[in-house]
């Protein structure tokens, strides 16, 4: 496929913000917390992305196909490990020449406890 993924994270407490809900799940906006805003400032008119949500109480297998890039989108390591660690598995099986943005093995180090060594 030649689209970008953008991994978002369901918060370990599988709690988010409903923001719009028409009733029409194509239109339900959600605030997710310890997930950034980058796919709101993404023109989807000229980049095809693919939204995909991590973490929750059952997860799902996920395959990413082929994307040209995939932006993680998962920001807070305390809040979002279960949603961090499917990132870095998906990712772990995902072909080197694939560019990952904000890698999740990265954000993995950011949580209260081990922030202070970096």
């Amino acid at each position: 496929m030649n689209d970008v993924v953008s991994l978002i994270g369901i918060p370990d407490n599988n709690r988010a913000r409903v923001i719009m809900n028409t009733g029409r799940i194509a239109d339900l906006k959600l605030s997710i917390p310890g997930t950034n805003e980058i796919n709101d400032l993404i023109d989807r008119k000229l980049v095809p992305l693919r939204e995909i949500a991590l973490g929750g109480k059952r997860p799902k297998e996920i395959d990413l196909g082929r994307p040209t890039l995939v932006i993680n989108a998962i920001c807070e390591a305390d809040a979002n490990a279960k949603a961090l660690a499917q990132a870095q598995e998906l990712i772990a099986n995902l072909d080197d020449s694939i560019p990952v943005l904000n890698h999740p093995e990265s954000i993995l180090k950011t949580t209260r406890n081990s922030v202070y060594e970096l």
